[in-house]
């Protein structure tokens, strides 16, 4: 025992002789320091101290024994002289007296029991702690001192007044131990005690959790509780000066204690009365104050919580207060960064705007005293807030040249990243920070890779150095790294990522689909891993489990209510990324597959001008999905009366694009812009005059009020603007002459800005223009015809005042001819036939190389293999319908640029009329349709169209087949050659059908004798054995059935088709000489009009329900009764031979009479009408003369159109390679195939 060793033990020993071991901490300080050594009670070596039990355990009585003969006291007092510690506090305290205070204070490790008993003595222990550790003591000299104490806070801490709790919090924040059981065992007294602590008190505590990092959400809370308190009583409120409200906030914010969850209504609580508070203790506020306050309600986010206005109403007052005051005051560097950040964090108003200036005149001359931290912070809180402070920034500008090493890869992408905001474009600093980082491109977070790409898209600075590493490093992640994303988080791109990354290759231009298809595999990967996490439970036994995952909307609302990231797709990302992919061209099956179920999936989760984005970029696309459509036309038709102007022009411009008609909505859109057209941008008044025009949809006020503002600010308008707007407005047929002569006027002074397709269209435009004029002069009457323009007083506007401007546009296009698109060429073969035909003036008057330039464009072939799919369903059965009353016929037969929908013989052309010929809602024709309609008639084809609304009425097959039938006397008054001929043509309806009867009825006879049948429905096969539509027409033997078309639209050339016109250039083209096979005007003005008195006529001479019932009655009698119902041809016969009688067996007809009744019924030929060209889009021919050969190779397969008309450049036109499988379109999008006519 101690008592036999002739010493005593200290206290803790005595305790610890009993029945308990204590543990590790009592140790040392018990008997290691004071020579004594713990053996068992029945002898052995003394316990090592890795061998010590770390928790209290039973282990019976223990024996100390003396390890020497001398006296503990003197051995401690030793060990204390010659430690660490003593020989640290001779070398800082030279006074003796000065040890012996220290070591009577300090919890010493040789300590007779009863020294730090008492409260008082703890605090001098703690005391005596902290001026050792401001003294510069190692930890490790503390370190035992530190562990005595935290022993004995279990038993001293229950006894700590509130002021010694205080105290002690602040010590242990100057000295930041490792003592758990010493905190915990304060906290347990701060919470007992917690309504008896002041505002002084309460700072210590908070301002020691904060900087110890103890989150003890209980005491926390019972610290705001009472805060709460003292701020309520009138007598208290006082005392809480606002470093204690910032001390108290900042710990909530640094621990991360949020204010949703258990206590959320305690929690906003006291964060209100703090913000009400602060305002009125402005004035004793300093600046560290301002920044931790602020900074923290800007990290906590109450936008949607009901203290919000509270909030902003003390973000207002500071503002207003601290403006003048930081003009006045020294405020640190970094305390102003952190000001101003916080303002960004939550978007502050205009109010921010003077504390700004202050901000900026007080940091820009200090900037050498900022660190890139402070930099970072002060340029993105000035962009977030887009206020461009031109002396911070460039002072911000030349801290990055001059430090750029210093800056780390996230601080770089943030600056640039401001730099791009508020578009301050600094080529120095971009230059420098590009060059840097290449450098560090493979240590950049996915973040700072797409931050990086947005700032130098946004400034249109394209640093090839720079832009070529961040491909490859995009790629190289996206597919070589995509298998470490669960190890590094540089290979994990978030969505936000993707969307920036994405938005700036597409500004800047990138094509690179690789790059685009890593992009879209990285965003479906994100969007499927969202839904996995967010799915529906489990389906139920029995049911299949769906492809695509079921978001839980509520599970998803529960995630977002405790604030986690959810990285869910959203509506702006959305928008974002699929306007990126549509700019880039990125049409691969994949992505349009992908696309119509992620919109869908949003459920309109989008805003007015995000749900214009998708609705354009899906058009763009080409994403052909009915069901996509619906649902945004349904959202928009709710959001019209709501939206922005610019989102109503973006709508109408996709709705355009997409071919979509919706009347509500366009109505409802066309509304709104009439109250607002005055403040559109003029790229947004494009865009709505073009989707009008789109759609068809013919509101001439709108339009007339459009144009009025275009006109009004025509300065500007850039060129292709200026283009697009006249182009389109001339498709509406708005007789203005005083704005087109004013568009004109301004065309022709900047058409050296105007591209090939711009030239073309405008052009084009003008050609439209004048074809609406022609149209008017001759009257909107059904059957009017627009006669062409002979002489100089009867050019149509604009061509007569305007023509050099005609002539400008097609030399700009001649010189840039190696940069055609097929719709280019498409247009310039419908000006040659315009030009020719309605206004040969002009034509003449032309250039020689404009004349060259036009007839090399018509060799060019535009058809294409798949023609039969631009047959409607409505074409396809009134096709049928002709082929049951007798009109065989041949379908959508190429005519130059044209396509006709219907040739019945070599003259009657029947052109099938849509929605699509006419303007929206009316029954108006579109130009186009007239234009189209004029020169079919000029070049002598005899033309009927066959409106939908017509066909619709045609309920039942009675009154179809009366429809079909009256073309008949269409075909035969067109065939009639001769004054006898021509009574043929007034024969009543009646007689026409029983001739197509009888003849009907005698092929049948020819087919039991063995003759081979025609095939039934749809266009018969030609003579050489190929179908109808969409081929080319054999060259005739002796030329008779050529001589019937124009010279330059013969399927073979002749000799005195292509002569000099030029003396000086061999081998020119005599044009004069192309249009002698074409037959006058005057000759074509006889025959329509002969025509149209014609068909006025049938018209009187229709059948009424009752007279087509007594027919066929009369009919079924003569059949029953053996009339063989030859009366019709026997009339016919006398009124061509004048012969009049018939034998019993039916009248003898001659040879000639047989074939003019073949070529009244024509079932036995199937011809196309062509170009003369073998179909090869030659590029040598456009740049060399036009020849006089014919050797042409007449086997070289049909161009196929690139898709979206694009040009195909380099060699020669013939050297275009048809698409491969993967580079088809998907079925139903057809944009590589040009409308019909």
């Amino acid at each position: 025992s101690p008592q036999a060793a002739g010493s005593r033990p200290p206290p803790r020993a005595r305790a610890c002789t009993g029945m308990l071991r204590c543990g590790p901490p009592c140790w040392r300080p018990c008997f290691g320091a004071a020579g004594w050594a713990l053996r068992p009670r029945a002898g052995g070596p003394p316990l090592a101290r890795s061998a010590r039990p770390r928790r209290w355990e039973y282990v019976g009585r223990v024996t100390v024994i003396p390890l020497d003969d001398s006296s503990p006291t003197t051995l401690a007092a030793r060990a204390e002289a010659e430690s660490p510690l003593g020989r640290f506090l001779e070398e800082k305290y030279a006074d003796p007296a000065e040890h012996a205070r220290l070591r009577a204070a300090l919890p010493s490790l040789s300590e007779e029991a009863g020294g730090h008993d008492s409260r008082l003595a703890f605090l001098e222990s703690l005391r005596a702690l902290r001026e050792l550790h401001v003294a510069g003591a190692p930890s490790a000299l503390l370190a035992g001192h530190w562990e005595v104490l935290e022993d004995r806070s279990a038993d001293q801490a229950l006894v700590l007044l509130p002021p010694d709790l205080g105290e002690a919090f602040e010590v242990l924040a100057a000295c930041r131990p490792s003592c758990p059981g010493l905190c915990k065992g304060l906290q347990r007294q701060v919470r007992r005690v917690a309504r008896s602590l002041s505002a002084e008190e309460l700072r210590k505590i908070a301002y020691a959790h904060g900087q110890m990092g103890w989150r003890s959400t209980r005491t926390l809370v019972s610290l705001g509780d009472r805060l709460l308190h003292l701020l309520r009583k009138p007598e208290t409120s006082d005392s809480v000066d606002p470093a204690t409200l910032a001390a108290l906030m900042g710990t909530h914010v640094l621990l991360n204690i949020p204010w949703r969850g258990k206590h959320q209504q305690q929690q906003l609580e006291l964060w209100k009365a703090v913000a009400v508070a602060v305002p009125s203790r402005m004035a004793r506020a300093s600046p560290r104050s301002f920044k931790v306050l602020l900074n923290a309600y800007a990290k906590m986010d109450f936008s949607f919580s009901p203290i919000h206005s509270n909030v902003l109403h003390m973000f207002e007052a500071c503002a207003t207060h601290l403006a003048a005051r930081v003009a006045l005051e020294d405020f640190a560097p970094k305390e102003l960064a952190i000001v101003a950040n916080a303002y960004a964090r939550v978007r502050a108003g205009p109010f921010v705007q003077p504390l700004l200036q202050s901000i900026a005149g007080s940091a820009a001359p200090r900037m050498d005293q900022c660190n890139q931290q402070d930099v970072c912070n002060l340029v993105n809180a000035y962009a977030m807030l887009r206020s461009a402070s031109e002396p911070l920034f460039e002072a911000s500008a030349l801290h990055v040249i001059k430090n750029v090493t210093d800056y780390t890869p996230q601080s770089l992408s943030l600056v640039v990243h401001a730099f791009a905001k508020v578009h301050m474009k600094h080529a120095a600093m971009f230059e420098r920070a590009a060059e840097m980082s290449v450098r560090l491109m493979d240590r950049f977070e996915p973040q700072g890779l797409g931050n990086i790409g947005f700032a130098y898209s946004r400034v249109r600075m394209r640093h090839e150095g720079l832009l070529s590493s961040l491909q490859d490093e995009v790629i190289y992640r996206g597919t070589v790294g995509k298998s470490l994303q669960r190890v590094n988080s540089l290979y994990k791109f978030k969505l936000l990522s993707i969307e920036l990354l994405a938005e700036a290759f597409s500004r800047l231009s990138v094509q690179d689909q690789r790059l685009f298809f890593v992009l879209f595999d990285l965003a479906r990967e994100r969007m499927r891993e969202f839904a996995q996490r967010m799915r529906k439970a489990e389906p139920e036994p029995g049911k299949e489990l769906a492809r695509t995952p079921q978001v839980d909307l509520a599970k998803v609302a529960r995630a977002a209510s405790r604030g986690e990231d959810l990285e869910m797709p959203t509506g702006r990302g959305m928008a974002l990324l699929l306007a990126a992919f549509a700019k880039s061209r990125s049409d691969f099956h994949a992505l349009v597959r992908w696309v119509p179920q992620q919109v869908l999936d949003l459920k309109g989760q989008y805003s007015s001008s995000e749900l214009t984005m998708i609705f354009s970029a899906c058009s763009r696309m080409g994403v052909a999905h009915r069901p996509l459509y619906k649902e945004l036309l349904g959202h928009a038709k709710i959001r019209a009366p709501q939206m922005q102007p610019r989102a109503l022009c973006g709508l109408l411009r996709s709705m355009g694009r997409a071919s979509i008609y919706h009347r509500t909505t366009v109505r409802t859109a066309v509304k709104a812009l009439s109250t607002r057209a005055t403040d559109l941008r003029m790229s947004d008044l494009c865009a709505a005059i073009v989707g009008c025009a789109d759609l068809s949809y013919r509101d001439e006020r709108f339009l007339r009020l459009l144009a009025a503002v275009a006109r009004a600010k025509v300065d500007e308008l850039g060129s292709s603007e200026l283009a697009t707007c006249f182009s389109a407005l001339c498709q509406m047929r708005i007789l203005h002459r005083k704005w087109f002569g004013t568009m004109l006027f301004e065309i022709f002074r900047r058409q050296h800005e105007f591209t090939e397709k711009d030239a073309t269209n405008v052009a084009h435009a003008m050609a439209l223009l004048a074809t609406a004029e022609l149209h008017a002069a001759a009257g909107d009457a059904r059957g009017a015809v627009a006669q062409p323009a002979q002489t100089d007083d009867e050019l149509p506007f604009p061509l007569n005042a305007h023509r050099d401007v005609f002539y400008s546009m097609l030399n700009i296009t001649d010189a840039h001819r190696r940069d055609l698109t097929y719709e280019a060429v498409f247009q310039m073969q419908i000006l040659e036939l315009f030009l020719r035909l309605m206004v040969p003036k002009i034509y003449e008057d032309m250039q020689y190389n404009l004349k060259v330039l036009l007839a090399k464009a018509r060799k060019v072939n535009l058809v294409v293999d798949d023609y039969m799919q631009n047959s409607s369903k409505m074409h396809r059965r009134i096709s049928q319908w002709f082929t049951r009353v007798g009109l065989h016929h041949r379908s959508e037969v190429f005519l130059g640029p044209f396509m006709l929908d219907i040739v019945i013989g070599d003259k009657v052309v029947v052109e099938v009329d849509g929605p699509s010929h006419f303007y929206k809602d009316t029954n108006s024709r579109t130009v186009a349709s007239i234009l189209k309609h004029s020169i079919l008639c000029a070049l002598g084809f005899h033309v009927r169209h066959i409106p939908h609304q017509e066909w619709s009425q045609c309920g039942t097959a009675e009154k179809r087949t009366l429809y079909c039938a009256t073309f008949w006397q269409d075909v035969l008054q067109a065939e009639a050659t001769s004054g006898e001929g021509a009574q043929l043509g007034k024969l009543p309806l009646a007689d026409v059908l029983e001739l197509v009867m009888r003849s009907d009825h005698k092929e049948e006879e020819e087919e039991e004798e063995g003759t081979p049948p025609l095939p039934e429905g749809g266009p018969a096969p030609e003579a050489g054995g190929g179908e109808g539509g969409g081929r080319r027409r054999q060259p005739g033997k002796d030329g008779e059935e050529e001589s019937r078309l124009p010279a330059f639209y013969r399927t073979q050339l002749r000799d005195d088709d292509l002569d000099g016109a030029d003396p000086d250039a061999s081998g020119g083209h005599d044009f004069a000489s192309e249009a002698a096979g074409a037959r006058s005007a005057e000759e074509l003005l006889a025959a329509h009009q002969a025509a149209e008195e014609q068909l006025e006529l049938d018209r009187q001479q229709s059948l009424s329900s009752g007279e087509g019932y007594k027919l066929r009655a009369e009919r079924s009698r003569e059949k029953a009764e053996g009339f063989n119902g030859w009366g019709i041809l026997e009339a016919w016969e006398q009124a061509r031979s004048g012969a009049v009688g018939s034998s019993a067996s039916g009248p003898s007809m001659d040879d000639a009479a047989r074939e003019e009744l073949k070529k009244l019924t024509p079932r036995s030929k199937r011809r196309a009408v062509h170009h003369e060209s073998t179909g090869l889009f030659d590029y040598s021919a456009l740049e060399e003369d036009t020849d006089v050969s014919d050797d042409e190779d007449a086997g070289a397969a049909a161009p196929v159109p690139t898709p979206g008309g694009e040009p195909v450049r380099g060699g020669r036109w013939g050297e275009i390679e048809r698409p491969t499988e993967e580079d088809e379109e998907p079925p139903g999008v057809g944009r590589g195939r040009r409308r019909r006519g």
